[in-house]
Order: structure tokens, then sequence, then C-alpha cells
């Protein structure tokens, strides 16, 4: 007999047990689909300058400021965006590690995008009255939010669009006088009404924005695709030489300091004098990214040695630990690294990040401590992401700034300071559990997606999904399924758990005997603290509607598109491959115009790629390898994932 049972459950689970991989990377997927609201997508795919700009807090209340009141702030953008694509980058990695070669190519697909955000701050040179030549590769401005790409909608959702000389040098801000929901307007204020040259004084790139980018570049370079590898590798060298004084090719200082847009020295005060770092910044050139033409500044040596007994200030102690964890900065010799990131950070909890940040980029081996103490960091992290409204109203065990490892301990914990009031991206704990990942999980299969599925297969599979073996999808929003749940060699046993919706779509089946299950209910991803600590749990749907601790402000305005990142199963059948497998001819017939296609192998590099502008057309693989192959198709309005066979 045929048995379908739709579930429909709205219950939550109290249970406080330890939590597992599974639970931690839950939580990873909650805040990974969640900050969908702290980016702002590319209107264009193709679009050669990108938009992937993270706002680092939203809600953000500063109390009688009319400008400063419920914005979303652009703050220090560099810091989350090197975080940002340091995420994407890992992300990649361990989806290609775990076989989801279709999720790894979107992530890639989007660490590319990303990417390009970057080349957008580095034409700063165009702003300049007269412009000046392209000489300055390599220097970008600090903060941007270019309206024209971001707001482009018609009035009257942009009629209260204004421009202001707002003297702060930390934010640009979206700013509205009161919560913003879909069809209200937003107040831009930005730098670039400001007269030059004071815009680069506020805006002159400076060592620690250099660093965060650097860090990003880093993770992108070790784990990235071979596209965002060679596109990193680039970056690195450009921004490096404007550390190090280069003004054109063959021509530089070499004294170790950033010049402006105008040639001139940006002063030790705005950050930048680089000499005293440059020893370990000559280590990240030359022993990380392999750039031999890097010279230390003399006596920089001694400097760079004293700096690894912790002897800093607390806001340079970050940077320290990050040029040391990509560079090497002390050697492997007694883990001298490790120990030197220890002294600079342990005062105020970075060292979990940082010492597994090292260990990622270079793979040793040696552990300071026991992996269950980054784990506890994981675990405590609160479940609906880092917040902080008041010196009252603020999670515990110190996720309540906008950057744990960067932020000292007593803005983190909000104990007597505040370092940012508002809700923030939760790219901390993204960028650790990655890290952690890739350095403490052995088995890589466990990592995969838990936002969206789309499944097209027969059940049972590979052992899977039968009475002795039953399967179980979960997703924290919607499952499209044309599955066949047959009853041979023994009857299917398949359950379906998504937090928001389940499509059934034309072709799905369940034959006589199998089993099929469907149940809608928030999934659980709270944190359980360690022993001693006290269970902070927050009820899921509170979580997944962001309404804790204040509204958590929603707008088609700054959010993913759904159509950047994820695909309908109509889409995908009305796209037709054919021959498929095919010994190398594939012909591409798609009712919509294909602006650009990509192919990837089952290693996530990248194939071949070309602009098309076509509803149809065919490409050859004829000179590659027998496999299995990804294909994506770009077209204005949908991007679709298709696998190809190649006999």
């Amino acid at each position: 007999m045929r048995k379908i049972a739709i579930l429909l459950l709205l219950l939550f689970s109290l249970e406080s047990i330890a939590q597992t991989v599974y639970e931690r990377q839950i939580k990873y997927w909650y805040l990974r689909d969640r900050l969908r609201h702290f980016i702002v997508p590319s209107n264009n795919p193709l679009d050669d300058r990108g938009s992937y700009l993270v706002i680092g807090s939203r809600n953000n209340n500063w109390p009688n400021n009319y400008w400063l009141t419920e914005r979303a702030s652009y703050g220090q953008q560099m810091e989350f965006y090197g975080y940002y694509i340091g995420v994407l980058a890992t992300e990649y990695y361990l989806l290609k590690e775990s076989g989801e070669i279709e999720e790894a190519a979107k992530t890639n697909s989007e660490l590319l995008l990303a990417l390009k955000a970057y080349k957008r701050r580095d034409l700063c040179e165009e702003l300049l009255d007269p412009p000046l030549p392209n000489m300055l590769d390599g220097f970008f401005i600090r903060s941007d939010v270019p309206e024209d790409d971001l707001f482009n909608e018609d009035p009257p959702q942009n009629s209260f669009l204004v421009n202001s000389d707002l003297n702060n040098e930390n934010s640009i801000l979206i700013s509205s006088d009161q919560l913003l929901d879909e069809n209200e307007a937003i107040r831009v204020v930005n730098y670039t009404s400001n007269q030059l040259p004071d815009y680069f004084q506020y805006e002159n790139m400076s060592q620690d924005e250099a660093v965060f980018l650097l860090e990003g570049l880093a993770l992108t370079y070790k784990f990235g695709s071979l596209d965002a590898k060679l596109i990193a590798l680039s970056y690195a060298h450009l921004v490096l030489n404007r550390l190090y004084g280069y003004v054109s090719p063959g021509l530089h200082f070499m004294d170790w300091n950033i010049h402006n847009a105008y040639g001139l020295p940006i002063p030790p005060g705005q950050g930048g004098a680089a000499v005293l770092l440059s020893f370990g910044y000559t280590k990240i050139a030359r022993d990380f990214f392999g750039f031999p033409d890097f010279f230390p500044a003399a006596g920089s040596e001694v400097v760079w040695g004293a700096l690894y007994n912790g002897i800093a200030s607390d806001y340079n102690q970050h940077m320290i630990a990050s040029i040391a964890a990509i560079g090497e900065g002390w050697g492997n010799l007694f883990h001298l690294t490790q120990h030197g990131i220890y002294n600079n950070t342990d005062q105020d909890g970075w060292d979990y990040y940082y010492l597994q940040l090292y260990k990622a980029l270079w793979g040793r081996n040696w552990n300071l401590y026991n992996v269950d103490r980054i784990e506890d960091r994981l675990d405590e992290a609160p479940c609906e992401g880092p917040y902080c409204i008041s010196l009252t109203n603020h999670p515990p065990n110190g996720w309540a700034s906008p950057d744990k490892w960067r932020f000292p301990l007593q803005e983190q914990f909000a104990d007597e300071e505040i370092g940012d009031i508002g809700v923030y991206t939760g790219l901390d704990y993204m960028i650790l559990f990655n890290l952690y990942f890739i350095n403490n999980v052995g088995d890589r299969s466990l990592y995969k997606n838990y936002v969206n599925e789309i499944t097209d297969q027969n059940w049972p599979s590979e052992g899977q999904g039968s009475f002795t073996n039953p399967h179980i999808i979960d997703v924290f929003r919607s499952i499209s399924s044309a599955d066949y749940l047959k009853n041979y060699p023994e009857p299917a046993d398949v359950l379906y758990h998504a937090g928001v919706n389940i499509k059934l779509l034309p072709g799905f089946k369940v034959e006589s005997h199998a089993h099929f299950k469907a149940k809608i209910t928030p999934m659980d991803y709270c944190a359980t603290p360690p022993a001693n600590r006290g269970l902070q749990y927050y009820p899921p749907i509170q979580c997944d509607n962001n309404l804790f601790p204040q509204t958590f402000i929603s707008s088609d305005k700054i959010k993913h598109s759904s159509k950047n990142h994820y695909y309908s199963k109509s889409e995908i059948k009305n796209c037709k491959i054919y021959p498929n497998p095919s010994k190398g001819i594939f012909t591409v017939s798609n009712p919509n115009t294909i602006d650009q296609f990509e192919v990837y192998s089952s290693y996530g590099e990248l194939i071949k790629k070309e602009n098309i502008k076509d509803k149809t057309f065919t490409f050859d693989l004829s000179s590659c390898s027998s496999g299995i192959y990804t294909l994506i198709l770009f077209s204005k309005d949908q991007t679709i994932v298709k696998k190809l066979v190649k006999k």
C-alpha cells in the first residue's frame, strides 16, 4: 500500500545536548542564508566591476542623531569583505571536497563576482579631477557605496536619495529615519560628494584595510578555484606593491609607505607607514604568494622579532597575528609562529581564529591546544547571529560585537563599552567554522549545503533511502523534488524536512509499498554552551524571522537576488542539452537568451568560458577527458546549472 504522509509540524525541540559537527554546520548554513540581508548583489552577473559589498551592521542606532538611526552601516568595508571572500573560498573548497560539485560551482560564481568588487575600488584615479593615468593599481578606496548600482529603482522608491558632507571617517551609511520595509525609500549618505582631496584623507587605504584584504586573498589563493586563485594572486601583488611603495612598474620608492592617489605618502597617523612591519609583509610576499621582488626595510627583522612577545598595542595585535599567520612570520622551528600568534591574541580571545587560519594556510599539524576549545567557541555563538542593542541587551560569551576576532574583549562582551550597536553579519562564526572543518574534520562528505535542495533521482540509491537505511533531506528553506521512490530491490524510505516549503514537481512518483514523508518545521540550530556557562536558547521561529532582539530590516534593495543563487526545476527542465552523454559536441537550447556559459571539471577547475548571446548554441569538449562536468548558464534573468557527461 502506498504510504505518503505530509507532516506540517511547528514544534520546537528544547533538548540540551552537546553540539555535533552537523549541528555546528546547521548554524553555519543558517547564518550563510541570513547573509543575503547583508550583501548587495550584482545587478548584472557579467558586470566587470562587481557590487558585492558587506553591510557591517544592520538596525544600527545612535540616540539623538537623525542620520545615525536605524541605519545599515558600510564602515570598515575591507574588514568584512576579506572575511566574505575567505568564507566563499573555503566553502567552495569544502563543497568540492564533499562531492557537491554543483553547489561548489555556484559558490565559485559568487566568489568571482565578489572579487570584482575590489577591482571597482581600485579605480580611484577616475575620481580625481583631472583623472590620473592608471598608475596606482592596488591603491583602493576604504569604503564606497555606488548608489547608481545598488539603488537603481525608479521613483518614488528612490526619490529621497541625498548626498551629504557627513564628517565621519569610519562609515558610509545607508540610512533612514524609521524602520524600513520593502516599499520605503532609502536615504544615502556618501563621501563622494565631499571636495577632493579631503575625500582621500578619510578614504585612503591603510595598513589594517590592506591586511584584512590580504587575509581573504590568501584564503582564496589557497582554497579557491583556479580562476579565483589567479585573481587573488594578482590582487595580492598589487596590494603588496602599495605597501612597498611602488608607483608604477620599474619605479618605486622602496620606503614601505603607502602613497595616495596623488603619489604623496600617507602619514603614519592614517595608517600609511608600513616600515616597522615590512619584514612580516615580505614573508607574505615571498614565502606565501611567491613574489621574489620584495625586500624588508633595514632593521625591520629586529622589530618583527620583538613583536613575537606581544608587545604591540591592542589595536595592532590582530594585524600582527594575521600577517604572521599568512606569512608564517616566525617560522616553523619549535612552532614559533603558533606561539607568537598566541602571545599577540590570547588576551582578547582572538587566538582561536588566528591559529586556525595559520594551520589551514600552511597545513601545520601541531596544535597549541585541544580542538574542543575551538568547538566551545563555535557552540557559544548565538543561533540567530551576533548582535548588541545595549549594555544589557546582547548575547553572552563574547558575541556582542561586529567582529569577534578583531574587537577588544570588553567590546565583545559589551562590558561597559559597545563597539557598534546593531545586528551583525556572523561572518566571524562562518570563517572560524570553515577553518575548523578544514583542519579538524577528516570526513569531508559531512559538509553540504543546507539552504535549498533540488533533487531528481531514484531511491533507493547506493544503499541509501531504503527501509534498512532511510534517507533524510534537511534544509532551511525549500525542497523541490522530482524523485522516483521505487519498491525494488527493497522499498524506498525517504523523509523531506524543510523550514519553509516542499514542492513536488512533475515526475515525482512513489511506487506501492515505498515510504515517503515530508515535514515543514523550523530546523533546530541553537547553540548549547559548554558546562557551567548556562544554556542560552532562542526559539527558531524568532531566529528565522530575525525578530530578536528587534525587527531585522528585510528590504529587496539590500539582499541577494534569489535568481542569482537558486534556480527552479521548471527553469532547468525548459533548458535542453543534447546529446548528453556526448563524445564532445554538446548543443544547448533554452527559451531565454544565454549571455555566457562556463564549464567546470569535477575538481571545480574552469575548463571553458564563452560569451554567447543566443538561445541555441554548441560547444566542443572533444579535447577533454571522459567524465562528469558542470555547465553553468548565465542570462539576464536566471542562472542554470546542468551536468554534462563526456564519453
